[in-house]
């Protein structure tokens, strides 16, 4: 079962990797949307295995039971290095560092969360898949703005996307992992999720000069 999970934390990194390389110049833009696809799927069917999704159901049920965001949120403000030093554990093949762990969790201190923000491992691959299509359409948003304004969205789409992998990621990670932190886990990472979730639809309906941007069919 370790394995499974293991697989799909470096699908994850994988997937961040190949939504870096849509900027790059150097590959025809559809090599690298094909790219993003084939990462995407790894994702997909990592997430899609049986054990996995039978692990992550048993954490977040039993993680939402217990789960509340004012011990999260005290626990991040006061002390939170031996939370950063066992989440970084748990995600530990997907290489985060630190100071991009603590950007994750700036985030989650600067919005309003939910105290149940997933269901179910169903609901993480409706998410991710609903999120990788936004990556696309967001970059390709980005294409026709001036210099300063797709930095700041590309800036946005890294944030996103780091989001996106660290959410799933801590989900998976802490089923193979002491319960004693999987509640902040679960809800770190259900509201990573949500987050990254809703700027990118509010991203997306926005669009570029106030024109809806429509994304591309596969």
């Amino acid at each position: 079962m370790a394995s499974a999970v293991t697989e799909l934390l470096v699908a994850l990194r994988a997937w961040q990797k190949a939504v870096k390389q849509l900027k790059h110049q150097g590959k025809p833009p559809e090599e690298r949307q094909q790219q993003l696809q084939v990462a995407e799927q790894q994702v997909l069917v990592q997430l899609a295995k049986k054990p996995v999704e039978a692990e992550i159901d048993d954490l977040i049920q039993t993680a939402a039971a217990a789960a509340t965001t004012a011990e999260l949120r005290s626990l991040l403000r006061q002390d939170p290095a031996p939370f950063l030093s066992a989440e970084l554990g748990s995600i530990h093949p997907m290489g985060v560092s630190h100071n991009t762990f603590n950007q994750v969790i700036t985030e989650y201190l600067k919005t309003a969360e939910a105290e149940r923000p997933l269901d179910g491992s169903q609901q993480i691959l409706q998410i991710f898949t609903a999120l990788n299509e936004a990556v696309l359409a967001e970059h390709q948003a980005t294409i026709a703005l001036s210099r300063k304004p797709k930095k700041q969205r590309r800036r946005d789409l890294s944030l996103g996307t780091l989001q996106t992998a660290i959410g799933i990621g801590l989900v998976a990670g802490n089923t193979q992992m002491d319960f004693t932190i999987a509640n902040s886990s679960y809800i770190l990472g259900g509201n990573a999720l949500l987050t990254a979730l809703q700027n990118f639809v509010g991203r997306l309906e926005e669009g570029v000069d106030n024109k809806p941007v429509h994304k591309s069919g596969r």
